[in-house]
């Protein structure tokens, strides 16, 4: 491409790829003063469409518009008020349009690329630092401009967000919804398949820590919880929002919740659980839905990004103690002392009752299920709700929880089944 707007002309093949990305799709000239609009195209800030009456997103009555100029996307804008300069396009456009020369060029010299074209190598040193993310200091990946016009890495800035609603440049104001929504500048995205192939394909590779091939479970401290049912959480802190988008990027939406203990070190068992449901909320907390699926035991953890990653061993129930070893009635009759006991409470307070219902649900019909939910409905302390989190036998579970009982309706008068 010849520019008309530049001074340089360049012949070789490289800048003419790189050119072709930095040209105007409205005047099929070199970006000047480029703007790139939410959808993620850019253009100069001359050739910005004109507002014309329409009813864009859902308003009833018209109101002024602006339509994407590019034919395969032509989405249209309320208003661009507030939209500025982008910056990084607009360095990069003045660097390859003004200052590199043509000698330089074509000078083969080592490189993030594995091109044997010998002028890329040149063209990625020169450019690279236009192309660094000033969050990680890594190339750009997903690069998304804000309305003030600075570019940063989408999974930096949604983690910004976590902290602050300022840009980490200029502290304009921005939301997580905006930048959720967003779409990544399609220009700088190309360039930067282009120029850095191996930095893309690095950074497109999950970190090890975050993926279901890998041992490691990432770990959110919170209450506890139990396998077989089903948790409705609200994640508003900013690791575990990081955490949560993670898990939600996975195939199994896995993560654990472990409790913490006397010491505020991680509690050695806790349970893995699964997302079933997730609703981000604008300000960039959610609300999920999860169902515990087996219990964990930690063998080794560590920090990571502000919340945990640990490796675990997932721990199912033991074979069934035999009644007469543990010296306790049927595993029928504790069934049925618990229930009573469940009931007993419902007579006295039927709020709580329903409570425990709505946030439980129904007790199960086979046993294991079953002792998980009576461990959850059975109000006691979550210090001595974890010693039935740890207990490897279903029966040895209902147990405890039948003593308590026992303890409980002797001290307080509660009308149950005793069976002991």
């Amino acid at each position: 491409m010849v520019s008309e707007r530049g001074t340089n002309d360049f012949q070789s093949p490289m800048m003419d790829s790189v050119l072709n990305h930095l040209t105007c799709f409205q005047c099929h000239h070199g970006l000047r003063n480029p703007i790139t609009l939410p959808c993620g195209h850019s253009v100069c800030s001359e050739c910005l469409p004109t507002s014309h009456e329409n009813y864009p997103c859902g308003f009833v009555t018209p109101q002024p518009c602006l339509t994407c100029p590019f034919p395969s996307c032509s989405f249209q804008y309320p208003s661009l008020s507030g939209v500025k300069l982008d910056v990084t396009l607009a360095n990069i456009s003045q660097i390859c349009l003004q200052e590199i020369p043509q000698p330089q060029a074509q000078k083969p010299i080592d490189s993030d690329s594995s091109s044997p074209n010998p002028e890329l190598p040149t063209l990625a040193t020169i450019l690279q630092p236009e192309f660094e993310c000033q969050i990680c200091y890594r190339i750009l990946f997903e690069p998304l401009t804000t309305s003030c016009g600075h570019t940063f890495c989408k999974e930096c800035l949604l983690r910004t967000t976590d902290h602050s609603s300022r840009c980490p440049t200029c502290r304009n104001a921005i939301s997580f919804s905006q930048v959720r929504d967003q779409q990544t500048n399609h220009a700088l995205s190309r360039l930067v398949e282009l120029l850095f192939p191996k930095s893309l394909y690095q950074r497109k590779v999950l970190p090890a820590e975050v993926t279901e091939e890998n041992e490691a479970v990432p770990i959110l401290t919170g209450g506890l919880v139990f396998p077989d049912i089903t948790y409705s959480l609200h994640i508003f802190q900013p690791a575990h929002r990081l955490l949560i988008r993670r898990c939600l990027l996975t195939t199994k939406k896995h993560f654990g919740i472990v409790t913490r203990g006397s010491s505020n070190a991680l509690a050695e068992y806790g349970t893995l659980v699964q997302i079933i449901a997730s609703q981000p909320l604008p300000d960039g907390r959610f609300l999920i839905q999860v169902k515990g699926l087996h219990k964990l035991r930690i063998l080794e953890s560590k920090n990571l990004d502000g919340y945990h990653s640990a490796r675990v061993d997932l721990v199912e129930d033991a074979a069934l103690v035999s009644e007469k070893e543990v010296e306790c009635s049927s595993t029928e009759d504790m069934i049925l002392a618990i229930k009573a006991f469940v009931n007993s409470i419902g007579k006295s307070h039927p709020q709580l009752l329903a409570r425990l219902n709505q946030l439980y649900g129904p007790p199960p019909q086979a046993m294991i299920p079953f002792s998980h939910w009576a461990s959850c409905v059975i109000p006691i302390d979550d210090q001595e709700k974890y010693k039935l989190l740890c207990v490897d036998s279903a029966n040895l579970r209902l147990l405890m929880i039948v003593r308590w009982i026992e303890t409980t309706r002797k001290r307080w008068g509660f009308v149950g089944c005793p069976v002991m």
